[in-house]
């Protein structure tokens, strides 16, 4: 006598998924009343076509059968779907739980609870079933939250002073370092000019009076250096006061409070 077989049935949400029964192809959901021998098995699902990339397989389904039995094995196949945000990082929460963050893929199921996306600074937005249905990708951009209205918007604000200007306060910087170097270079000019009044040898007379003229010249090229630095920082302090704009731009909430940007440009 021949044992008694067992029975598999096999749906998936939505129906029309290619099930598979030990690495063979049975056909689409639904399937009834397929006769086993009695023993383990394993079954999966797939979306789509055997010949179709499958992004994200879903695990296989192990069970055993038991002769005479009737067992139904269903699986919910969902599509592939991408969330893009403007701007990116967007949390995306299915319900209450955090899925992920924009750019995401996931399997998208026509009976699970709505997207939502959220983001620091922007108002959340909700993806209506409509949406997610109509696209394999699905693009949302995000509003900014309102500024109270005592918070200025943006704006230029023009004929700042140039203490932003890092060229001019180089140009400072540099004058300062050949003033002392001047200063330096004329005390020991003059000291080797004051040698040079106190000795009697011709040969050391010469040679303090070559240190004093050696040292005069380097104390005139840096005053010179020094008086070129200088008024190339004022002439930059007043080009950037006459030219430069400061953009205020308020940003979206941080903590509770507004951010504000400055931005120069010359």
């Amino acid at each position: 006598r021949l044992p008694r077989p067992g029975f598999l049935f096999l749906s998936s949400v939505p129906m029309g998924a290619y099930a598979y029964l030990d690495s063979v192809l049975l056909g689409r959901t639904p399937i009834d009343a397929l006769p086993l021998p009695a023993g383990p098995y394993r079954v999966w699902f797939r979306s789509r076509p055997p010949d179709e990339f499958e992004p994200l397989p879903l695990p296989a389904r192990r069970f055993a059968l038991s002769a005479g039995e009737s067992l139904l094995v269903q699986e919910r196949v969902g599509r592939l779907l991408t969330i893009e945000s403007e701007p990116e990082g967007a949390g995306v929460f299915r319900g209450r739980d955090r899925i992920g963050t924009t750019p995401l893929d996931l399997r998208w199921f026509r009976d699970d609870d709505p997207i939502r996306l959220e983001h620091a600074g922007y108002h959340p937005r909700q993806l209506t079933r409509l949406q997610l249905a109509g696209s394999d990708v699905v693009r949302v951009d995000l509003s900014p939250l309102e500024l109270p209205s005592s918070v200025a918007r943006p704006r230029v604000v023009r004929g700042v002073d140039g203490s932003t200007n890092w060229r001019a306060w180089g140009a400072v910087a540099v004058g300062g370092v050949a003033a002392g170097l001047a200063i330096h270079f004329k005390d020991r000019a003059d000291r080797s000019y004051g040698r040079y009044r106190r000795v009697a040898l011709a040969s050391e007379m010469d040679r303090h009076l070559d240190d004093a003229n050696r040292y005069d010249g380097y104390s005139t090229v840096a005053w010179v250096i020094t008086e070129g630095s200088f008024l190339l920082a004022l002439w930059l302090f007043a080009h950037d006061a006459l030219r430069s704009d400061v953009v205020v731009e308020p940003r979206p909430y941080a903590a509770g409070q507004p951010v504000f940007m400055a931005r120069w440009r010359w």
